[in-house]
């Protein structure tokens, strides 16, 4: 689980590079912390970016468990990026 945690930390310090809302095919960390407070389709992009961050990297970066859960990922992606807002 850390290093799933450490995987999204760093996707998320990549993104948050650019000064604008977003750079190239990445969302900056304050784009992505208004995606995941939202509801409806912006929070299905939250969850849709996240799990295919984490299934991108799985096996290659990161070797996420087996009985962690999609929630759980979006809560640590969640927790992180309220506590480091920018």
């Amino acid at each position: 689980m850390k290093k799933v945690f450490l995987f999204v930390l760093c996707a998320l310090w990549i993104s948050s590079a650019s000064a604008g809302e977003e750079f190239g095919n990445f969302f900056s960390g304050n784009k992505m912390h208004e995606l995941c407070a939202a509801t409806g389709y912006e929070g299905g992009v939250c969850t849709g970016y996240i799990v295919g961050a984490v299934d991108a990297a799985q096996g290659e970066v990161v070797c996420v468990p087996s009985n962690v859960q999609v929630p759980q990922l979006i809560a640590i992606v969640k927790k992180h990026l309220a506590e480091n807002q920018q």
